[in-house]
Formats: C-alpha cells, structure tokens, sequence
C-alpha cells in the first residue's frame, strides 16, 4: 500500500543519508518522525485502517487463533504532539540469486549477499526532482512523505506495519545547522524550489523485513 501523507513537521530526520546510531542495524536507517495536526494524523489513520484491518483477519485465519496487535507507528508523545514514525532500512543481507550471477559477479547462488536499497528521493515544493548535491533535511522543515506501508506478522511481536519513506517532498527547509543532524505529489505555489524535471512516484523492488520494535502501542489502531 502507497499513501502520500499531510505536510507535516520533520524531526530526527535522517532522509538524504542513513541514520547510523546504535539502534539503526547493520547498514543503518531512513528515517524521521513526522508531526501531523490532530486532523491529519487521524485522517492517514483512517486511510490505511482498513487494509491493516484486512491483513490481520487474513492472519487470523492463516493462523487459527487469536494474534496480537504489534507496536504501531502512529504515536503521541508527553507533549501533545500527534506524528508518525517512519523507517526503512538501508541495505538488506539476502541470498544471491541467479540474476546476481548473471550480471557478472564472482558470486554463486546462494551465497550471501547486501543489497542496497534505494535513496529517498527528494523533490521540491514544485514537485520537481532534487539531482545532484541533495539539501539535509533538519529538524523543523515542513515536509510531506511518500510512503509505502508494509504489513507483517512475527510471532513474537504480533501483527503490525512499518511506513517506510520512500520519497519526501520539501516545502520548508529548515537550517541544518540551527537543528539536527514521488509521484502523488502536487506542487505548492511558495516553497522550496530546485532544477529538474517533474518526478513520478514508481514502485520499487520489494524487500523483505522481518525484524520491528516491540514496544506497547503509544495510538490504538
């Protein structure tokens, strides 16, 4: 499932390049959270409810018993702030398959393997895309998300989803240095603008993912 979210508020936005902390993985994390009004935050919500709602009756049955609700990515934080946290990883160890050897690498079927994963592609408040030298997104730009929704099931951790960016569209673009370190786009009249031709959204290569956070839900789904 693909979903363009609100223009919201970005914060720990790591978008241009992977976040690499300690809790980031192997090959690290695109990553940011993104602060919605109230309205918008239910309205995306009530978007994707009812294809998370479908996946986990179809787990059900697939599994004949009563499952888990895993942790979800729509949170509230002490403050009364309403955001969206968003991940994808940004390289997957996988198995090398007979395409891999074809296109020449002294690798056999089988063997391990890091695919990376694609950049986020950036656009501007014109719905243009950013080439070259790609702006740092700080803390407090106004951005909007193309996300794809990833539904899972893992026993541990229940049934739940990650929004994985894949694209983000930059109205606002706040001062790396006074903060922190497409298609489905409309273009804005004022904002940030940049060179280029017009971006369409395109589907990606799937990936599997088969780890998530375990933590109680902060919104109920």
């Amino acid at each position: 499932m693909k979903v363009i979210t609100p223009i919201g508020t970005a914060r720990y936005c790591w978008l241009t390049n992977p976040a690499t902390g300690e809790y980031d993985g192997e090959h690290g994390l695109y990553r940011t959270e993104l602060v919605l009004s109230q309205e918008d935050w239910e309205a995306l919500k009530l978007e994707i409810k009812p294809e998370f709602e479908a996946f986990f009756e179809s787990e059900v049955k697939r599994k004949g018993k009563p499952l888990k609700q895993g942790a979800s990515p729509f949170k509230m934080d002490g403050e009364g702030n309403y955001y969206i946290k968003t991940k994808r990883k940004a390289a997957y160890n996988m198995k090398a398959n007979k395409r891999d050897v074809q296109e020449g690498k002294a690798i056999k079927v089988g063997d391990p393997v890091t695919i990376d994963a694609p950049t986020t592609m950036l656009v501007d408040s014109a719905a243009q895309p950013i080439k070259g030298d790609k702006p740092i997104i700080g803390a407090g730009s106004r951005i909007r998300l193309g996300l794809q929704v990833r539904f899972w099931h893992v026993p541990s951790q229940g049934v739940g989803m990650t929004l994985e960016p894949r694209t983000a569209q930059i109205i606002e673009l706040a001062d790396v240095g006074e903060s922190e370190n497409v298609s489905g786009f409309k273009a804005e009249e004022s904002g940030y603008k940049h060179g280029g031709e017009t971006f369409e959204f395109k589907k990606e290569t799937e990936l599997n993912e088969k780890e998530e956070e375990a933590k109680p839900l902060a919104a109920d789904f």
